[in-house]
């Protein structure tokens, strides 16, 4: 296994222990009335000290990474893996039936929830976003530069995380949704600089620090007990990022593009 493809490894494999030490704390790091924390819980330290390890070792790695300055996307993103574009398949069409999931409970409620009606659409409009991209870098079948569709993900995620926050302002215990902020600030970021080797502006180390994080806080959040729509959202971005990452490392040092 190539480089890239541990480091997506090494990102599933903390994330599923992340989320182990989140459902133990969920469990035992808050109290049942107040809800408040818990001082001193053993899994909620694990937890925090285990996600400090994991970003320091992520930032050290995309630290020593050398790269060339111009880095076109359509070199380092193309896949002639069948196994990479239908794991971009699959990715796409858990966001999507995610987003259909919140348009159905929008529209099926006691009263309208316009918020939740725009995210469902926007996560549709992603998805179909996601799987275009997918099936344009497969099989070297697409040049070009400026795809507007590559904006998509991050404007969605955008708004995410402005619900995902206006949902819990009124709560005053950080700890019950901070790794939840965490996973989506990351994959903003992430799918921000992912969206700059189209444009010029390449971004290769923040691309790939917030990618992997991205996909470990998005792992962790899993334990919060998100209903079944978020839970496909955090799942196909994460698997998304996952394949797109090894895939991404691999070809980018078989062309010669950036050295680990």
């Amino acid at each position: 296994m190539k480089k890239g493809g541990l480091f997506s490894l090494l990102a599933l494999v903390t994330g599923i222990i992340g989320a182990v030490l989140r459902g133990m704390e969920r469990k035992t790091g808050f109290e049942p009335e107040t809800g408040l924390a818990v001082p001193g819980n053993l899994f909620g330290i694990l937890l925090i000290a285990l996600s400090g390890a994991v970003f320091l070792f992520f930032l050290i790695v995309v630290l020593r990474i050398k790269h060339e300055p111009l880095f076109w996307y359509d070199r380092a993103s193309l896949t002639e893996s069948p196994v990479f574009f239908g794991a971009y398949c699959v990715a796409a069409a858990a966001v999507a039936v995610g987003g259909a999931l919140f348009v159905v409970k929008a529209l099926s409620g006691p009263s309208l929830s316009a918020s939740r009606l725009i995210l469902g659409v926007f996560a549709v409009v992603t998805a179909c976003a996601l799987a275009w991209t997918a099936k344009g870098n497969f099989g070297q079948r697409e040049k070009g530069r400026y795809r507007l569709r590559l904006l998509v993900p991050p404007f969605f995620c955008c708004y995410w995380l402005i619900l995902a926050y206006e949902n819990h302002a009124a709560n005053p215990v950080l700890l019950q949704y901070l790794y939840e902020l965490f996973a989506i600030i990351c994959a903003v970021l992430a799918f921000y600089h992912i969206s700059s080797f189209d444009y010029g502006k390449a971004k290769v180390k923040p691309a790939l620090l917030f990618g992997w994080l991205t996909c470990y806080f998005s792992l962790v959040t899993l334990a919060d007990g998100h209903p079944t729509e978020t839970m496909l959202l955090y799942i196909g971005l994460t698997l998304y990022l996952l394949v797109y990452l090894a895939s991404f490392l691999r070809r980018a040092e078989w062309e010669g593009l950036l050295t680990l």
